[in-house]
């Protein structure tokens, strides 16, 4: 709202809504892909006939009380619940678990510095100041990347983009040295 205006400023908690949703959609991994690739598709077309009834449903329910919210939450809830519903079909039809093994690591290592910088924010100030943003973001950031480093390390797929990186930029030698104090340090 401070850059655009209050309307902004109201929509903002509607896209936090609708992004749960979909990182509830991201989290179980390509499950409808699955479904399909397996020769289950008409649990997928069910599964997605279910979505589009609950998500009328609820924007029935919903929007004349809460308005832009009240559909956010219709549709979060209906990628979420149909998503849930084709992973467990996919671990019940084929025991398969599509939720990427490095997701909660990667979890963690978002958390930890996001947690240190509102807890710095609010050690600091009362009520957050706009310019504040800026250092937060970069100490965020830094911290993010030590944590990522500490938790999950540098993978080779990461090195062989670095080092083409710096091959394009004329920097490869440069990177290599770089690569392995990093690995020196983890």
């Amino acid at each position: 709202s401070l850059l655009f205006g209050q309307q902004y400023g109201q929509a903002s908690l509607a896209l936090s809504i609708l992004a749960g949703g979909y990182l509830i959609n991201a989290l179980v991994g390509r499950v409808g892909s699955y479904l399909k690739a397996e020769g289950h598709s008409n649990y997928f077309l069910y599964n997605n006939l279910a979505a589009v009834l609950l998500n009328l449903g609820l924007n029935i329910v919903l929007i004349p009380n809460y308005g832009m919210i009240g559909a956010a939450i219709a549709t979060s809830s209906s990628i979420a619940f149909t998503n849930i519903l084709m992973f467990l079909e996919v671990w019940r039809k084929e025991r398969v678990v599509t939720i990427p093994q490095k997701i909660f690591k990667v979890i963690l290592a978002g958390l930890i510095p996001l947690i240190m910088v509102i807890l710095l924010d609010n050690l600091l100030f009362a009520s957050t100041p706009f310019w504040f943003l800026i250092p937060a973001g970069l100490i965020y950031y830094l911290l993010y990347g030590v944590t990522f480093l500490k938790v999950l390390g540098l993978g080779e797929e990461e090195k062989e983009v670095l080092l083409r990186v710096g091959e394009l930029t004329g920097f490869r030698e440069e990177i290599k040295i770089l690569l392995k104090k990093i690995e020196k340090l983890i």
